[in-house]
């Protein structure tokens, strides 16, 4: 798997969660070990979320 975030036009419209919740189910389906996600220290509102979901931070 790649990278992808979501255009500006798009966000605020639950696209990145639809997104993040395919790639989680992919994973499962292909039985990965784990994910890594990545964002800017300064987009608090998403690493709250992440958090939230079960992510853990490194």
């Amino acid at each position: 798997m790649g990278r992808f975030s979501v255009h500006p036009s798009f966000q605020s419209k639950e696209v990145g969660l639809k997104l993040l919740e395919l790639v989680e189910k992919l994973a499962l389906t292909e039985k990965m070990e784990e994910l890594a996600l990545d964002t800017a220290e300064g987009e608090r509102h998403l690493i709250k979320y992440y958090g939230k979901k079960g992510y853990r931070f490194y």
